[in-house]
């Protein structure tokens, strides 16, 4: 199995939704 660094992914969906939320708040 191969390991997959899921932090650097975690992150990316997080800025990702922290900068998209707002917009479709407003």
């Amino acid at each position: 199995m191969e390991h997959f660094s899921m932090d650097e992914d975690v992150n990316y969906h997080l800025q990702f939704i922290i900068f998209i939320f707002p917009l479709c708040v407003l």
